[in-house]
C-alpha cells in the first residue's frame, strides 16, 4: 500500500455518448468538482496524503456531471469516494476502503470493501469484500464474499453482514468530514446521501471472519492428513453459490499457508440427486465422482458407478476416497 502520493489533476478518458439526464439532484456532484478545481487552480497541490482525479468537461459524457474519484491515504490504508458513469450513461457512487496488516510467516493480508449504488437515489448498494494473501508482492489466495446496504426511509441502514464493513464506514466517514473542511463543502446543504455518516448511528458488528451467508463460495474441508514430510494438509473444495456447476479443488499446506496446488474444475451432474463428476484440466492426474449436499462432500474413484457410490453411503461412506465438511476447519490464518 503507498502512504505517499502526490495530488493529480488528471483528465480520465471516457466513450462519447448521451447525456445522462439524471431524475435526482446531483448538485453535491457539481459542487464538489467544482470546489476541488478551484482549490487546486488556487493553491496547486494538496498534502501528500491526498490523490484526486477529475475528468476533463470537454471528455464528460455529460458535461455538467464529468467524473472525479478522491483518494485519501494513511498508514497502510486507502479511501476512495468516486462519481462516475456507468456503461449505460447512469451515474453511481463508490465507495472504497483497503487496508493492509501482517499475516502469518511474513507475508501480507490485503482487506478491501466496495460498495456501489445500484439506483438512481444513491440509497442502495452492492457490497463486495476481497481478502488477498501477497508474499513479496506476490498473490498466494484470496476470499470474497457479497452483499447488499440499503438506507430506508428513516435514513437506518439495512445491511447484510459483512467483514470489514464497521471499519470502512468509520475510515470514509472521517474521509468525507476532511473533504468538506479542506474544500469548503457542506453535503447536508445538498442531495448528497452520506452513507458513511448514517452508519455512525448504526450499530454495525466487527466482523473478523467472511461469514457463510455472504461468501461467494461454499467451502468443503477435509481434516488435516499429515504426509511423509510431516506437512499437514487439508483438502478443500470451493462451490461458486452463483454458478454451482463452477468450482475450485486444492489442498493447503497448513505450516506453510499456502496450497500445494489448486485447480479450477467443473461439476458435471449426474443421474442421481447431489451426484456430480468432478471435471479437472486435462493436466490433472484427480478423477473423482462426488455426492455434495449442503454440509458434506464425499469423494470417490470414478471405478464407482453412481450407483455404488449411493449404495455405500447408504452405508455410512466408509469406501470414499476423500470426506469433506462445512463445518471443518479451514487453518488459514
Amino acid at each position: 500500500m503507498k502512504t505517499i502520493k502526490k495530488v493529480c489533476f488528471c483528465l480520465l478518458l471516457c466513450l462519447g455518448g448521451i447525456g445522462c439526464s439524471p431524475s435526482t439532484s446531483l448538485d453535491f456532484w457539481t459542487i464538489t468538482y467544482d470546489q476541488i478545481e478551484s482549490y487546486l487552480n488556487e493553491n496547486g497541490n494538496l498534502s501528500d496524503d491526498w490523490y484526486i482525479g477529475l475528468q476533463g468537461k470537454d471528455l464528460a459524457v455529460d458535461k455538467d456531471y464529468p467524473e472525479l474519484t478522491i483518494h485519501q491515504y494513511g498508514d497502510q490504508q486507502e479511501c476512495v469516494l468516486s462519481f462516475q458513469m456507468d456503461a449505460k450513461n447512469k451515474p453511481y457512487i463508490a465507495y472504497q476502503y483497503t487496508m493492509e496488516t501482517e499475516a502469518a510467516l511474513g507475508r501480507t493480508k490485503q482487506k478491501s470493501l466496495e460498495l456501489t449504488s445500484t439506483d438512481a437515489g444513491f440509497t442502495k448498494y452492492d457490497m463486495k469484500y476481497t481478502e488477498t494473501i501477497l508474499e513479496d508482492g506476490n498473490f498466494i489466495s484470496q476470499n470474497t464474499a457479497s452483499g447488499i446496504l440499503q438506507v430506508q426511509e428513516d435514513q437506518t441502514l439495512r445491511f447484510d453482514s459483512i467483514s470489514l464493513l464497521k471499519e470502512s464506514m468509520e475510515n470514509l466517514n472521517v474521509m468525507i468530514d476532511n473533504i468538506e473542511k479542506t474544500f469548503d463543502i457542506d453535503y447536508t446543504k445538498t442531495s448528497f446521501v452520506n452513507v458513511p455518516a448514517l452508519a455512525q448511528k448504526t450499530n454495525i458488528p466487527e466482523t473478523e471472519e467472511i461469514p457463510e451467508e455472504t461468501a461467494d463460495n461454499i467451502a468443503y474441508f477435509s481434516k488435516p492428513d499429515i504426509n511423509a514430510k510431516g506437512f499437514s494438509l487439508v483438502t478443500c473444495l470451493e462451490i461458486n453459490k452463483t454458478n454451482p456447476s463452477s468450482a475450485i479443488f486444492s489442498e493447503f499446506n497448513v505450516e506453510r499457508q499456502s496450497d500445494e496446488f489448486s485447480y479450477n474444475i467443473s461439476l458435471e451432474k449426474q443421474s442421481q440427486e447431489n451426484c456430480y463428476a468432478l471435471i479437472f484440466p486435462f493436466d490433472s492426474d484427480f478423477s473423482y465422482i462426488a455426492y455434495i449436499d449442503e454440509t458434506q462432500a464425499y469423494l470417490y474413484d470414478t471405478s464407482f458407478t453412481v450407483e455404488n457410490m449411493v449404495q455405500d453411503l447408504a452405508q455410512g461412506g466408509s469406501q470414499a476416497v476423500l470426506v469433506l465438511s462445512t463445518e471443518n476447519e479451514s487453518y488459514k490464518e
